[in-house]
């Protein structure tokens, strides 16, 4: 109850001071410098409070769906694979794809073990584009309308949404901390 009462206390206090810096804004300021850091640190102050003062719920919710959103396409990578293994394409594109079809479940799971979201995006990008490389080699195999050709776009779909999460929470993390 304390840390609600305590969140509370400082969405007021942000909400106040977001108050303050439109007054400021409203005042005819002649020099168009200081207007304009007036008007960059409202929009600071904003991301700073959606980010650091949104509800533990909020937060607990928005890390609990990346996570199912991770184990969700590491399941599909897994499921690709095994669906890899089974087709019956010439040497050098079947050992191609079963290698490119492996890094992509290791690649997610060796990303999800990392602390940082920087190390975090590169092992997902390196995930979705080995990804884009399975699909590149079915379409050179002639498997276009296949069923691995449609895993590979479900999957290249859940790779594309754990990478786009990645990138809007470096962003957001990037604009509280200045």
């Amino acid at each position: 109850m304390d840390q609600l009462t305590n969140g509370a206390n400082y969405q007021s206090m942000s909400c106040r001071i977001l108050d303050a810096v439109r007054r400021l804004c409203n005042i005819k300021i002649k020099h168009k410098e200081i207007r304009g850091w007036i008007l960059k640190s409202s929009r600071s102050l904003r991301q700073i409070a959606r980010a650091r003062w949104a509800s533990p719920l909020q937060r607990r919710s928005a890390t609990k769906e990346k996570r199912v959103t991770t184990f969700r396409t590491l399941d599909l990578s897994v499921e690709f694979y095994d669906l890899s293994e089974k087709l019956d394409l010439q040497g050098n594109l079947r050992d191609q794809l079963l290698r490119a079809a492996s890094s992509i479940s290791l690649n997610l799971s060796e990303g999800n073990a990392k602390r940082t979201e920087k190390e975090k995006k590169r092992y997902y990008h390196t995930a979705y584009a080995s990804c884009q490389e399975c699909k590149t080699i079915l379409r050179l195999a002639k498997l276009n309308n296949s069923e691995i050709m449609e895993a590979a776009d479900k999957l290249g779909a859940w790779l594309y949404k754990l990478l786009q999460a990645e990138i809007k929470g470096s962003r957001m993390n990037s604009g509280s901390s200045g």
